[in-house]
């Protein structure tokens, strides 16, 4: 099987199927209905998660709420091999994996946002930013030892499409020498929304979660693993293969530092090029040539994007606006 392509690890928000984009459009005014409703549920979430006290039932409360207000539905496979372990590890799809996970095992996911994800029922807890990362790894080892609440860590560090597993950040495989992972897939029936694109940010996911008749997440348990002789980097590889063949996809090369890098090079190029199509200027013979070359070439490829790229690759200024 070929290397996948960081590029592939990314969607648009929207699919390029013409039925589904239709679908999207008249689906629009029953949409906002709906996520007017759910916006009032989760003003009285708010609310509650304020008065409330923060307990092992209160939270389990508040997930089921907040599952309700953002429109999702959970299936759990292998119940049966879940185990009592003090961590659990698992992909990341979205921005709700850890109120799925949290809703399924009663995790705690360590997060430096706990307002608002308290207010959204995430079940978080702060153990100081990560960025400090020898008192974070303190913090927690005192949770495990005082509590008797399991921890959650999705250490790909960012949501993708799902197409392939970046690294693991190995941290989260220094807590404790047995581990469970957890497979995370997602539907969205009706509608073709992806749950996280290019350039989305926090509040656009979760107005799209809440703008969806309905967001599927089905979770699989794979039987714990056990660190034995291996080093964290190993054990981290170990259960990251497991996840990787039981939801039949590629484990990758790629960090979450380099996707966040390709997507910021992406949004740029995106930009210039929209800037370029809606800019009438000078007129480069050479370029045409050019252009009318890799053309012969490349028969699949508009004229005008063929044109723009080469501009850009010569750094000339002058992008004519052809017309279709």
């Amino acid at each position: 099987m070929p290397a996948i392509e960081i590029k592939h690890l990314l969607n648009n928000r929207l699919s390029d199927n013409d039925i589904s984009l239709l679908l999207c459009v008249l689906y629009i005014p029953l949409g906002i209905i709906i996520l007017s409703l759910r916006a009032i549920l989760l003003l009285g979430l708010f609310l509650l998660a304020q008065i409330l006290p923060d307990t092992k039932n209160v939270r389990k409360f508040i997930s089921k709420l907040a599952c309700l207000a953002v429109g999702i539905t959970l299936q759990v496979e292998n119940c049966k091999t879940k185990e009592a372990v003090n961590v659990y590890i698992s992909n990341n799809l979205s921005i709700f994996d850890q109120l799925i996970i949290s809703t399924a095992t009663g995790s705690i996911s360590p997060s430096a946002r706990t307002t608002l994800e308290r207010v959204l029922g995430l079940s978080s807890y702060c153990f100081t930013n990560i960025g400090n990362l020898d008192k974070f790894k303190s913090n927690v080892n005192k949770f495990i030892v005082e509590n008797q609440t399991p921890l959650y860590f999705a250490p790909e560090g960012r949501p993708t499409n799902g197409k392939g597993l970046l690294k693991f950040k190995i941290y989260p495989f220094e807590f404790t020498s047995k581990i469970q992972p957890v497979c995370i897939s997602i539907e969205r029936p009706y509608l073709d929304i992806s749950v996280t694109s290019i350039g989305s940010s926090y509040l656009s996911d979760i107005l799209y979660f809440m703008f969806c008749p309905t967001t599927n997440y089905k979770l699989m348990f794979l039987p714990p693993i056990e660190k034995h002789d291996q080093t964290d980097e190993e054990f981290a590889d170990v259960v990251r293969r497991q996840i990787a063949n039981a939801l039949k996809i590629e484990p990758t090369n790629y960090t979450s530092t380099d996707l966040a890098e390709w997507e910021k090079r992406k949004l740029a190029e995106d930009q210039v090029r929209a800037q370029g199509r809606n800019t009438t200027r000078a007129f480069n013979p050479e370029i045409q040539r050019m252009t009318v070359q890799v053309k012969e070439v490349l028969p699949h490829v508009p004229f005008n994007v063929i044109y723009i790229d080469l501009c850009e690759y010569r750094k000339l200024q002058v992008i004519p606006k052809f017309s279709s």
